[in-house]
């Protein structure tokens, strides 16, 4: 390409300048690395712990179900107690008796239960019981979510009523108590019905 003469008039050298400083700006642009987007920090998906413990505390053992289940009945009885009596230690004890109870009594209460509520021949092992006690309302990490575990627990309690209300899957009312969903007003309802026909065992 021909060098433009240096007699131009000022108004073309001034196009010129122009032009090639546009060149200069085209060019060093194009050189510079393309920035990526900014990555947009996302929070791992917030895992709800009694979903994923439910089938976990549902497999486990009878009798540590059944200590989570008088455990949570004697947060109950606590909370009456507390409500009676107002401040006092004894609620303080209960509670604290129930938790440790629903935490890591399910091998002690395996040798105490009667023979028509023990599900298996031997006791539940350390195993069983560490990992119920890593789940649902009686864990740190399930007191994080309080209702959902308080749920699951629930949900728990109500079978093993029924488990104790059917002496162990064994009596007449097994059948009806154990077809469709299973609540505490059904159960309630079957064992009145019995009760009140002066069926006591059946």
């Amino acid at each position: 390409m021909e060098k433009p003469a240096l007699n131009q008039p000022s108004h073309v050298m001034a196009a010129l300048a122009k032009e090639r400083e546009a060149r200069d700006r085209a060019k060093a642009a194009s050189s510079k690395p393309v920035e990526s987007s900014p990555k947009v920090a996302t929070a791992p998906p917030r895992q709800a712990l009694p979903a994923s413990c439910a089938p976990a505390l549902k497999k486990a053992p009878r009798s540590v179900r059944l200590a989570r289940t008088f455990g949570l009945g004697l947060q109950g009885v606590a909370a009456l107690t507390a409500l009676m009596r107002g401040p006092s230690l004894v609620p303080l004890f209960v509670s604290a008796g129930g938790i440790v109870l629903a935490r890591s009594g399910g091998k002690w209460l395996h040798g105490q239960l009667p023979s028509m509520l023990v599900e298996e021949s031997r006791p539940p092992s350390d195993a069983d019981v560490a990992m119920a006690a890593d789940l649902g309302l009686f864990s740190l990490g399930g007191l994080r979510y309080p209702m959902l575990s308080l749920s699951v627990e629930w949900e728990v309690a109500l079978e093993n009523i029924a488990f104790i209300c059917t002496y162990g899957k064994r009596n007449c009312l097994t059948g009806q108590m154990y077809s469709g969903t299973l609540t505490l007003g059904k159960i309630v309802s079957l064992v009145w019905g019995k009760l009140s026909e002066g069926i006591v065992r059946c």
